[in-house]
């Protein structure tokens, strides 16, 4: 009977051990309850079956096709998406342009609350018409990398806690607390904000500071890599683009925040480290009125290119 009763308890310790880590995991994602379905990615991307074939005939027409499907929660508009076609011979397999755009809007995924159902992010196909032209004795097999860039964004919500003077004790009828680690909601993209806190740094002042980090599995470069001219989805010549974020903070009731990395205000550009920066930023509460603590929103927004590649390969028959 001791032995049963010792069994019960145990089994009652690890399922309280359990739910706690499962109501801490939550706690830290925060995304669902702030709006967003959340998730780590953007496009999807793969080459469509049978395109390219895998074995090809010299002078017989094949089509090169990429399939983009959104798998996050922001559209990307007409023109944002380049995909450039590399590790083959250009002229070899007549492509006479190896950048093209997407031709539509490819819409984020959503949730429907009429139907309570997350609905599909847009696909698209980005097709390259080729054909082998060169002469060979003998069979050989090439590997075509398509490079594949567009215009992403992320929007982070989470909330400060607002007091005129930060550095009062709390109360215990308060209903936030300034000194703490706070939850972030993320839309759905492969950057994120995380590890978003706040504390008191003096009597009219509250300092924060956020991570920006790449969850994904691609490489990041600065919004403004599509709008020059003849722009291309490669690494070469666009290393001043490459591990850069435009980070905008929306703050709280319009109150005054400075951060040194954003060129002491609310807008700049940040360059990622090993794919992460943290942000450090100062808010003033002199506007603040309430001597009781209040929950106050802030939001980030980070604008940046994402790169992601797919690779296959292809045999060319020979004559002999």
């Amino acid at each position: 009977m001791r032995k049963t009763k010792s069994i019960i308890v145990l089994f009652l310790i690890i399922l309280l051990i359990t739910a706690a880590s499962c109501d801490k995991k939550s706690k830290n994602t925060g995304t669902q309850e702030f709006g967003f379905i959340g998730g780590t990615e953007g496009l999807e991307i793969s080459f469509v079956e049978g395109t390219p074939p895998e074995r090809i005939f010299i002078e017989d027409p094949f089509l090169i096709s990429i399939q983009l499907e959104n798998k996050g929660e922001t559209t990307i508009d007409l023109g944002q998406v380049l995909t450039t076609l590399e590790g083959i011979s250009y002229r070899s397999y007549s492509i006479p342009k190896p950048t093209l755009v997407n031709e539509i809007p490819i819409e984020r995924i959503r949730f429907d609350k009429q139907s309570n159902t997350q609905l599909l992010g847009g696909i698209e196909n980005i097709n390259y018409e080729a054909e082998f032209v060169d002469k060979i004795d003998f069979e050989t097999t090439h590997t075509m990398s398509m490079n594949v860039c567009y215009l992403y964004q992320t929007r982070s919500v989470s909330s400060l806690c607002l007091v005129n003077d930060p550095t009062q004790r709390p109360g215990t009828a308060d209903v936030c607390l300034v000194n703490e680690v706070k939850g972030v909601g993320n839309s759905g993209a492969p950057i994120q904000v995380t590890q978003l806190s706040e504390r008191a740094s003096g009597k009219s002042e509250i300092s924060f500071n956020f991570q920006i980090e790449n969850k994904g599995t691609g490489k990041v470069y600065h919004p403004t890599f599509v709008d020059k001219a003849d722009p291309q989805c490669t690494d070469a010549g666009n290393e001043k683009f490459s591990d850069l974020v435009q980070v905008t903070i929306i703050p709280p009731e319009g109150l005054e925040v400075s951060c040194p990395k954003l060129d002491h205000g609310i807008l700049g550009d940040v360059r990622l480290i090993k794919g992460a920066s943290t942000v450090v930023c100062k808010l003033s509460t002199n506007q603040v009125t309430q001597s009781a603590p209040f929950p106050g929103e802030i939001k980030v927004q980070v604008d940046y290119i994402y790169k992601e590649h797919a690779s296959t390969q292809v045999t060319v028959e020979s004559l002999a």
